[in-house]
């Protein structure tokens, strides 16, 4: 597993966690009823959207695995922008699953911080809860 950040921070990744949310469902929200030509242009300007976003705001993921994870999210859009229609909302259920998997990883990752700053092993702020 790859080390942890030392400039992350919770609040900071739940605000760029839900901007990419609002992205992602903004994609799929105006591509409704557009024509595939339309869905192509509008998704390679949300995929690069999203992917700038997460480039942009590195230093908020935990480690690079959960960065490199939160790229899919543009190639997803992009992926998606080349189906020449969506007329339901069942995108919201792709959403769900999305997020379910980003949140349930990162809740796992402050747990497993958090029980080894326990143990006595250092977290990556130098902080140990190691009687002195």
């Amino acid at each position: 597993m790859h080390a942890p950040n030392p400039n992350y921070g919770t609040i900071r990744w739940m605000m760029i966690s839900q901007l990419l949310l609002a992205i992602y469902l903004g994609f799929f929200n105006a591509v409704l009823g557009k024509s595939p030509t339309q869905i192509f242009y509008i998704g390679l300007g949300f995929a690069i959207l999203a992917t700038v976003v997460v480039v942009l705001c590195r230093n908020v993921f935990f480690n690079k695995f959960e960065y490199r994870i939160h790229l899919v999210i543009g190639l997803d859009i992009f992926f998606e922008s080349l189906i020449p229609w969506h007329e339901t909302l069942g995108f919201y259920y792709c959403a769900l699953a999305f997020w379910s998997l980003f949140w349930s990883y990162h809740a796992f990752l402050l747990y497993r911080r958090r029980t080894r700053t326990r143990a006595g092993v250092v977290a990556p702020d130098g902080a140990s809860n190691q009687p002195v």
